[in-house]
């Protein structure tokens, strides 16, 4: 089964923060490993312990997709955000978020 991939309407604004090297790694790496089986995990992908920013985190090097599976239409994938990890220090839209 083929799954959708949505994106959060915040993701505009965070790709202005990556260059474009990051911005078509994070777009290949989501098209490879969300568009199948996205709750399995692998190396890759992981549940995250309950956080207010998403149940699901997709590693691409430096990079982290956060998402999750559309509870109500369970065939979509929400981005919810993108941006890169420095060490333990994780930057979304520019700024330090902690998990």
């Amino acid at each position: 089964m083929t799954f959708t991939i949505e994106f959060a309407d915040c993701i505009k604004e965070q790709f202005k923060y990556l260059n474009a090297s990051q911005r078509s790694t994070t777009m290949k790496g989501i098209k490879k490993h969300l568009s199948f089986e996205p709750l399995n995990e692998t190396k890759n992908r992981k549940h995250l312990r309950p956080n207010t920013l998403a149940p699901l985190e997709l590693r691409l090097e430096e990079l982290r997709v956060f998402y999750e599976v559309n509870p109500e239409e369970p065939s979509i994938v929400n981005i919810l955000a993108v941006d890169y990890k420095k060490g333990n220090i994780l930057f979304i839209g520019g700024k330090v978020v902690e998990l």
